[in-house]
């Protein structure tokens, strides 16, 4: 936006914006990801996201028949991850085995066990998202070196695990640094080097958590501390359904339930009132974490406005961000 050379050009025709009526499949699922294939001719900004997610939602709707109410919000809490099940056994296939100690045998033995599901209280999560950070920062070493110079985009997660599987002795993974020539699996091995001496050094990796190491926080706006929550137990991640990171996530988790009788449910992370004294202030965080449900106040005409509401849907101005999606 700097430079009058990068303006739009115009908009997208309405009849060719991507769009879909009445799938053969039953569905329509989206999660971020690019919604269109290569062939489309129009370029948009998907915002870098990968198709993880929305790879995941769609095989599992793919699965049922049906979906009920506690499906949609089993799904919507779900922290399975793709790129965990398809990164794993890349990562344990080309490790250099012979040269690891105890500590980071025990490691391997986390994630060779692990169903892939980012709970809060696992082991495995954490050692693979450093692992896997500590590749990715070896592998694009020279992008990582200029790019708080020159704007870039970064490489996306599926590039990195097609090079190591199909291109393992790439120039690619020689790290400039040093004087060899590495290959993936050198780059592998020592990546994992790096996240033994710097665990080991800090704290006890056999007691370590996911929701430790994820730390999650919900932010005062003014990000004031006591007014925030911080450190919240909960799992969650940025490539599964429940993308909860480190202060982003789902902040409005809705289900409607569609028939002669609608019916809605949801909850956010926060409260009805913005006054860090009154007992609605931060009321729903609890039952948010824990992936529970209100029934929602769906009201039929204006009049309903006037009927007792268990639960509106309508904000008061929590002092509480909400996180993003």
């Amino acid at each position: 936006g700097s430079t009058t050379a990068n303006a739009w050009a115009g908009f997208i025709p309405m009849d060719q914006v991507p769009q879909i009526l009445n799938p053969t499949r039953g569905f329509v699922a989206s999660a971020n990801q690019h919604s269109t294939d290569p062939s489309y001719p129009y370029y948009y900004n998907s915002a870098n996201f990968d198709h993880y997610r929305g790879r995941y939602i769609n095989r599992t709707l793919e699965e049922k028949q049906s979906l009920s109410v506690q499906d949609m919000m089993a799904l919507q809490n779900d922290n399975h991850s793709i790129f965990a099940e398809e990164a794993v056994p890349i990562l344990l296939k080309s490790v250099n085995r012979s040269s690891l100690n105890a500590a980071q045998r025990s490691y391997l033995s986390w994630l060779e066990t692990w169903d892939f599901r980012f709970e809060a209280d696992s082991k495995a999560p954490p050692v693979f998202v450093e692992w896997m950070k500590e590749i990715h920062n070896l592998t694009f070493d020279e992008i990582h070196s200029i790019k708080d110079s020159i704007p870039m985009m970064d490489v996306e997660s599926w590039r990195l695990l097609e090079l190591l599987v199909n291109y393992p002795d790439h120039q690619i993974f020689d790290v400039k640094a040093t004087a060899q020539l590495e290959t993936a699996q050198v780059v592998v091995t020592e990546a994992l080097n790096t996240v033994h001496d710097l665990w080991e050094s800090k704290f006890s990796a056999e007691s370590y958590q996911w929701a430790t190491h994820k730390s999650t926080d919900i932010l005062h706006l003014a990000r004031i501390p006591a007014f925030s929550r911080l450190d919240l137990p909960v799992g969650g991640y940025g490539q599964a359904p429940n993308a909860i990171k480190e202060t982003t996530g789902p902040s409005w988790r809705v289900i409607v339930s569609l028939g002669p009788s609608l019916k809605a449910y949801g909850i956010y992370p926060g409260g009805q009132s913005g006054h860090p004294g009154s007992r609605y202030y931060d009321n729903r965080i609890e039952a948010w974490q824990k992936g529970q449900y209100d029934e929602l106040y769906v009201m039929k005409n204006p009049e309903d406005r006037k009927q007792p509401v268990l639960f509106s849907v309508r904000f008061e101005g929590s002092a509480l961000t909400q996180l993003k999606q």
